[in-house]
């Protein structure tokens, strides 16, 4: 009599592993439908959406998705720059007309300007209270010159390997977009030789786009071996209705693998960063309106590099990433964060952010993940990223490739939660994440397999509820 028990429950069994490989299945079939593929595979690449001004639920489909830069690999399987952009849906032969007829109308000198500012590093902005910026003793550089003799069975062995890929990283000539649904951009322009460049943050205020940093082709290698060229500091803005590109005034503290959000339409904060040899925990701010960068109160932690962050109102949520972790009597090492800060940003002085712990919803860290913030739902969204450290090409110390993450930690801000998801696939390596037709999504990155082409969309079913000791 229990036979036929066994054999009822081993039908119910595989039916549900059937239903849930379709699912997944059509969950992918259905990502492909909302974002067509790259025309080849990109990672480390900067993506956002811009939203029509007149933006309303209806009207979501009518968004823009641009994206830029990133690493991606030609067919010998070697890592190349990409130092174009792309755009989704493509222009439509009346907006390029009112693009060719705005630049027609420029002078040759307003089309060669670039805008140059004084910089001041200690710049207050205009309040109604009376601050100092936060005092040298209180930034952390989070390095020591034993990072440069890494233990092989460490960590940091991983970010002296990417030394040799280095040589393998040559310019990437224009793709080809030819019966491709996106649209070709101008190429980023660049300081250094090699134009392409990768792991660059962006954001967007007011229909312009901000690009800041980003390695590039002679700066992918240990910084020890080539200390005054590991950082890019040229930070730009693109301009969509001209497809005209400014260079602004140089980051103060060049950074990378930093996060950038947006406060109050206005001002950009780069949150911490790797420099020259180590990460720092500074946040450096830059006002749109006047064209200056200003320092603003530190994170209370050890500098960190590959983290994630949001906002919403004037609170910044930032989790994880990669630091250097001092060893007793041993030398330093990189290791994954497993932890959130909440930033309150002073609304009378954007320079005055008040920090503390907030408890992490995961078992464990993730290095390159990506955040958005959806002021709709009044969360803000983590997805993928990888639980290891990992080389140029994918592969952690030990030569096996990393495969990222499925999890979705979605903060709930009204009552202060947090909600946690799967998406339909791993992945990792992202500088990025966007809403695109109400939904959280990245476009390529990497999976055990390698560089991807397609979009994610990362769902984000609430099936765990995390209360924060802090909710009350």
């Amino acid at each position: 009599m229990k036979r036929p028990k066994k054999i009822a429950i081993s039908s119910v069994i595989s039916t549900l592993v059937i239903a849930t490989l379709s699912l997944s299945v059509s969950a992918k079939n259905n990502t492909q439908k909302v974002l067509p593929d790259l025309p080849f595979p990109v990672t480390a690449n900067a993506t956002l959406v811009l939203e029509p001004s007149n933006h309303t639920e209806e009207q979501s489909s009518s968004a823009t998705v641009l994206t830029f830069l990133g690493l991606t690999e030609n067919s010998e399987k070697k890592l190349e720059l990409v130092e174009i952009g792309a755009q989704f849906p493509k222009l439509t032969m009346v907006s390029t007309q009112s693009v060719r007829e705005k630049n027609s109308d420029q002078t040759s000198e307003q089309k060669d300007a670039t805008p140059r500012f004084t910089l001041n590093l200690d710049i207050i902005p205009d309040t109604e209270l009376s601050t100092q910026p936060p005092s040298e003793q209180s930034i952390s550089t989070d390095f020591e010159d034993s990072v440069n003799q890494p233990d092989s069975n460490t960590a940091a062995n991983v970010e002296a390997n990417d030394a040799s890929i280095a040589n393998d990283i040559v310019e990437l000539k224009q793709q080809e977009f030819k019966g491709s649904d996106w649209q070709p951009l101008p190429v980023v322009p660049s300081l250094n030789k090699f134009k392409g460049r990768f792991a660059t943050a962006a954001t967007q205020v007011n229909g312009i786009v901000y690009l800041l940093g980003g390695y590039s082709n002679n700066q992918v290698q240990r910084p020890a071996f080539t200390p005054n060229l590991q950082n890019r500091s040229d930070f730009y803005a693109y301009d969509p209705a001209t497809q005209q590109y400014s260079l602004l005034e140089d980051l103060p503290v060049a950074v990378d693998d930093t996060t950038l959000v947006t406060y109050r339409d206005r001002y950009i904060y780069a949150l911490s960063g790797w420099h020259k040899e180590g990460a720092v925990n500074l946040v450096q701010v830059f006002d749109t309106f006047k064209n200056e960068w200003f320092q603003a109160s530190p994170l209370p932690i050890n500098g960190v590099f590959g983290h994630a962050a949001g906002i919403l109102d004037n609170t910044i949520l930032m989790c994880d990433g990669a630091s250097m972790q001092q060893q007793f009597a041993t030398a330093s090492r990189l290791t994954i964060n497993q932890r959130c800060l909440i930033g309150e940003i002073d609304v009378t002085n954007p320079s005055l952010i008040t920090w503390q712990e907030w408890a992490h919803p995961g078992d464990s860290g993730r290095f390159r993940m990506a955040a958005i913030s959806d002021v709709n739902t009044d969360q803000i969204c983590f997805v993928g990223g990888a639980t290891e450290l990992y080389n140029l090409n994918g592969m952690n110390a030990k030569g096996t490739a990393v495969e990222g993450t499925t999890e979705v930690w979605c903060y709930q801000a009204s009552n202060r939660t947090w909600q946690i998801s799967d998406a339909p696939e791993p992945s990792y390596d992202h500088k990025s994440a966007f809403i695109f037709q109400n939904k959280v999504m990245t476009l390529g990155g990497r999976n055990k397999s390698g560089i991807i082409s397609h979009a994610i969309v990362h769902k984000t079913f609430s099936n765990e509820l995390i209360e924060s000791p802090n909710s009350n």
